[in-house]
């Protein structure tokens, strides 16, 4: 029987995988001593809280740290997978699982190589690899980093080898591409949510508005308020919340953080840009000017909104309702983790029209793109055939823009936008029924994803894994690797703006 758990993760930095990781240790800390093994170099401030239970070590692991095409020729790259390939032998505890998060990301290729020759020549080491995300998905460079150096299937199926996603839709991706059902855990992430003190007693809308008015922000007293809870980044998809906002016509964007990393400057910029135009009516990155508002937002806020076009966990979802507020969303593929969601709880996509010119010149952007994604060209033949039939169409969803023509939409004249609400009526239709009736039942039950229930699914993988001990299970090639990629290979993945 296990009694310890192995935990590998390149950082702990806060937010993201590190939020999964102290649930993971939260919802166990009474049954498993935990190890986590990552790169102090790279961060750690996100795990100092869980570092305080008696049970929870941390061991720097210096070689897990991110690595760069430009800086890793072979020599250093082999150096550096032997390197990790004796520590990983060194640490096997046979009262250990290895848990290991984004293993294939493309992060650092010397520990893909070197985990998976460990854990495939190793049936004895009981090994949890948990998806959180791929390289074929918008990470193209991360994706040829990979491929360049690891010649191993990324998705080997050995008895102890157990996978695991936190959806639905990446559980099913895995399963149609080949890895057995007895070989995948569906693990969708736990969330906690604690009430502000701070907003116990009924907070005065008009101050806030006077406070965000003071700040510079062009909000209105009369407008009611959309919250979207998010960091600036390409994925998050701003501008068409912004444009829908303006079309709606009465309402205040609220968007809560600015970006946090280099690769997001440039959309960050554009995005604080177009905000400072009079057309626009909100606030961007109020949390960066007062990190002290945001409980005050939450209270004011009459319906949570988010325009993203990739998740990975539907939070906003849950967080809504814990706030007994409703939420509208662009449909993702994670409402798949949310069986009984109500229709009224999103759209399928924002259409505009747009001209030949406009037309022509995003198809040429789109051709170039295709043209040097690190694939075979019998897969960009796919990718060609959903661009000509989504460019055919007499109107195209907003998010396939460039993020400049996003721009310039959002900033028009007035005359210029109503064909655009005309087209899109029904997204300000369920807008409506969401502002006036408030906090609808959108089928979200909170509970399924507390940290109690949580525990109950993590014992079930690790049940699962003890079980598979005594199968003989094997399949490695790069079968399902092909899958995989065939499963990306749409426009909505390499977005132009993923690649702004």
């Amino acid at each position: 029987m296990f009694d310890k758990i192995y935990i590998f993760h390149y950082h702990y930095l806060r937010g993201g995988v590190t939020t999964v990781v102290k649930n993971i240790v939260r919802a166990l800390k009474d049954k498993y001593d935990f190890t986590l093994f990552g790169s102090k170099k790279m961060g750690i401030e996100g795990i100092e809280d869980i570092l305080t239970y008696d049970n929870v070590n941390f061991v720097d692991f210096p070689e897990l740290s991110y690595i760069y095409p430009e800086q890793t020729d072979k020599k250093t790259f082999n150096e550096l997978k032997d390197s990790i390939s004796k520590k990983l032998n060194k640490i096997y505890d046979s009262n250990a699982i290895f848990w290991v998060h984004n293993y294939h990301l493309g992060k650092n290729p010397a520990f893909t190589d070197a985990l998976i020759d460990f854990i495939t020549k190793n049936n004895y080491v009981s090994t949890i690899l948990q998806i959180h995300d791929f390289p074929e998905c918008a990470r193209w460079e991360n994706y040829d980093f990979v491929k360049k150096h690891v010649n191993l299937s990324l998705y080997p199926v050995k008895n102890n080898i157990v996978y695991t996603t936190i959806n639905l839709s990446d559980y099913e991706r895995l399963l149609k591409s080949g890895i057995p059902e007895e070989n995948l855990f569906y693990l969708p992430n736990a969330a906690e949510f604690k009430k502000s003190e701070d907003t116990s007693k009924t907070v005065d809308k008009n101050n806030v508005i006077k406070i965000l008015q003071n700040l510079n922000f062009n909000v209105k007293n009369d407008f009611l308020n959309f919250l979207y809870p998010t960091r600036t980044l390409r994925r998050k998809n701003i501008l068409e919340a912004i444009l829908i906002n303006r079309l709606y016509g009465k309402s205040n964007l609220l968007i809560t953080l600015p970006a946090n990393s280099d690769k997001e400057r440039p959309y960050e910029k554009v995005v604080k840009e177009t905000f400072k135009s009079e057309k626009i009516a909100g606030a961007w990155a109020i949390s960066a000017k007062d990190p002290t508002l945001f409980p005050y937002i939450l209270e004011i806020s009459d319906l949570f909104f988010s325009s993203s076009v990739l998740e990975g966990f539907g939070m906003i979802y849950l967080e809504s309702k814990f706030n007994h507020k409703n939420f509208f969303t662009r449909k993702l593929e994670v409402v798949k983790d949310f069986k009984n969601i109500s229709k009224i709880s999103y759209y399928d996509g924002f259409y505009v029209p747009l001209s030949k010119k406009e037309k022509s010149f995003l198809k040429n952007q789109y051709q170039n793109l295709i043209t040097n994604i690190p694939i075979d060209n019998s897969y960009k033949e796919l990718l060609k055939e959903d661009l000509q039939n989504i460019f055919s169409q007499e109107f195209v969803d907003f998010s396939f823009l460039s993020v400049d023509l996003q721009k310039e939409y959002c900033l028009k004249e007035e005359e210029k936008l109503h064909k655009i609400k005309e087209i899109n009526k029904e997204i300000f239709e369920k807008i409506d029924k969401l502002i006036f009736n408030k906090n609808i039942d959108q089928g979200i039950n909170i509970n399924e994803f507390s940290i109690e229930a949580y525990a109950k699914k993590i014992m079930s993988l690790i049940s699962k894994i003890q079980d598979s001990k005594d199968k003989s299970i094997e399949k490695i090639n790069k079968e399902i690797d092909e899958n995989i990629l065939k499963s990306f290979l749409k426009l909505e993945n390499i977005r132009l703006l993923y690649f702004y």
